[in-house]
């Protein structure tokens, strides 16, 4: 028989209740890395928007350990690209292009999700969106206002 915690007895509750799925945080801190540059490789290939989806979904699902490269290539591959192609991107050119986004996002000051920036303002973490729609009600461009003038 399965023990469940108190807490997880809660959540059930709830996911039957309201009919939702709630996302659990991670089990433990992650190297990230063979996902995050599966990432790279599906942007290549004009597909990072979908995989991103999918990768965040199956994460917080438990269903995919993205710091596992076996993982990553069988994902590569059930996604629809070449698993053998990430693979080996993954041991040459995606070790290079990988240090240099990282370069980049450390030179622009991005260190965290989400992150949003606008007119050169950052706004990092869920507690800043509210600011953020601040900014652009400020700006005239909240959805409400684009919406009324199209």
């Amino acid at each position: 028989m399965e023990t469940i915690s108190t807490q997880d007895q809660g959540l059930r509750t709830k996911e039957r209740l309201f009919g939702i799925q709630i996302i659990r945080g991670p089990l433990k801190i992650y190297d990230t890395a063979p996902a995050l540059i599966g990432g790279l490789f599906a942007e290549k290939h004009g597909k990072i928007v979908e995989y991103s989806r999918r990768v965040f979904e199956l994460f917080f699902k438990r269903e995919l350990a993205v710091d596992e490269i076996e993982a990553m290539t069988k994902f590569i591959d059930e996604f629809g690209l070449s698993g053998a192609d990430y693979r080996a991107y993954f041991d040459g050119d995606g070790q290079r292009d990988y240090a240099n986004v990282q370069q980049e996002a450390s030179a622009d000051q991005v260190f965290g999700v989400p992150i949003c920036i606008f007119r050169g303002e950052q706004f990092w973490g869920n507690d800043r969106i509210p600011m953020l729609e601040r900014r652009l009600e400020q700006a005239g461009l909240s959805l409400c206002q684009v919406q009324k003038s199209a």
